[in-house]
């Protein structure tokens, strides 16, 4: 069986009339997103709210799963800035720094968001419909499409077996965050400790730093 794009067509299920008022909100709407790739899988919204509100006003966030693997693939976000201003350069600042999501850099690439990313997109930016065909044994084309069918079966294996090694190496990030995470709770303890015993005063005066209670 073969698909193929046929010409757009107006009676496309699910999308409903969009008047000129509606499109350009829409329009405005995705040039202030953009799309944050290759984000960890235990990522979740508060995170990335954490991470993107020192660019500016963050007004939603929209977290993908991957299709092939919701749990453990890397996913994909959607996130919507107060205007296009504050969503580019939150890109430009991502590109030149590293992306810390609790405490360890993530090799997150940002972009700006595109149409075809919400599933609420008027009909102007929904695909073509689709023809399907059965494939006879006697049609010219069978080698080629046999060919493609053999390369999809090859390319599905390869998938499987990335996703597994993608797979591992969340996990071993994840441990890495975990033990980040107890760091930082061990030494913002120890520094507690220090204001409460007094060991802070003392350092101040041996070291000459004026340390004010406040």
């Amino acid at each position: 069986m073969v698909a193929s794009a046929g010409p757009s067509s107006s009676e496309t299920p699910g999308a409903a009339p969009t008047n000129e008022r509606e499109l350009e909100e829409f329009e405005q709407k995705v040039k202030r997103c953009l799309l944050l790739d290759d984000v960890t899988p235990l990522v979740t919204v508060p995170m990335i709210l954490t991470a993107l509100e020192q660019f500016g006003d963050v007004l939603s966030v929209d977290i993908l799963s991957n299709p092939l693997d919701e749990k453990f693939a890397p996913k994909r976000a959607i996130v919507e800035m107060k205007d296009q201003r504050q969503a580019s350069y939150a890109i430009k600042e991502i590109k030149e720094h590293p992306f810390m999501i609790r405490g360890v850099p993530r090799p997150v690439t940002a972009r700006p968001a595109y149409a075809s990313l919400f599933h609420d997109r008027p009909r102007k930016y929904r695909k073509s419909k689709i023809n399907f065909r059965w494939v006879e044994a006697d049609d010219p084309d069978r080698p080629l499409f046999m060919e493609l069918k053999r390369l999809a079966k090859r390319h599905a294996a390869e998938t499987v077996y990335l996703t597994q090694e993608l797979r591992k190496e969340e996990e071993k990030r994840a441990r890495e965050q975990e033990e980040k995470v107890k760091e930082n709770i061990k030494k913002l303890d120890e520094i507690s400790s220090c204001v409460k015993d007094n060991t802070i005063h003392r350092l101040s005066k041996y070291y000459g730093i004026k340390y004010d209670n406040d």
